[in-house]
């Protein structure tokens, strides 16, 4: 009843106290723990996931951007018109080729009038720096819009804008109508 290294086995001491014998190999591998290999492959599963992640924070923000730029643009534009649509009265073509000048006007309504000494530049929005208008008349002898002032003024123009603000381009027009005519 000796089992120390080459004697009988124990058989009166009950099997749950038992161990079985092990191989080498049994417990070179259960006590192994994770490969160097399983190691690399879980940390770039996690990486590639991990960017992707990123990257679609990136599209979100950079499309968030986009979209709040082009909206204030648009609103930009739409105030303009409104300006040029309702707060300033026709201005008749001046005598020769000079069309009138509404972007000043307008730019008064939007900024209000500036004092030289207060210097009110920091109520000017940044679109009009890039805003560019064009006038364009109504001309009853070819029935078109014509870039030079016809004569006598027919009283009919059609104001184009656009404004470029930050690589984003939009466009808008107006058409005005000097009061009394049909």
């Amino acid at each position: 009843m000796i089992n120390a290294g080459g004697g009988k086995k124990d058989e009166s001491m009950p099997r749950i106290y038992r161990r079985p014998l092990r191989k080498h190999s049994d417990l070179t591998r259960s006590q192994a723990g994770q490969s160097l290999i399983e190691i690399v492959i879980a940390l770039g599963l996690l990486a590639s996931v991990f960017l992707l992640l990123i990257g679609g924070i990136f599209a979100t923000t950079v499309a968030t951007t986009t979209n709040k730029r082009v909206q204030a643009i648009d609103a930009a534009l739409a105030a303009y018109g409104e300006i040029l649509e309702t707060q300033i009265s026709y201005i008749p073509c001046g005598s020769g080729n000079s069309q009138p000048d509404y972007q000043q006007l307008a730019e008064l309504k939007i900024v209000g009038p500036s004092d030289p000494s207060t210097a009110d530049v920091w109520r000017r929005p940044n679109y009009l720096d890039a805003l560019q208008v064009s006038v364009v008349s109504w001309d009853n002898l070819q029935n078109e819009f014509v870039t030079r002032c016809s004569f006598p003024d027919t009283g009919l123009q059609k104001i184009k804008f656009s404004v470029e603000y930050q690589g984003t381009k939009r466009f808008g027009e107006v058409i005005k109508r000097k009061s009394g005519t049909s």
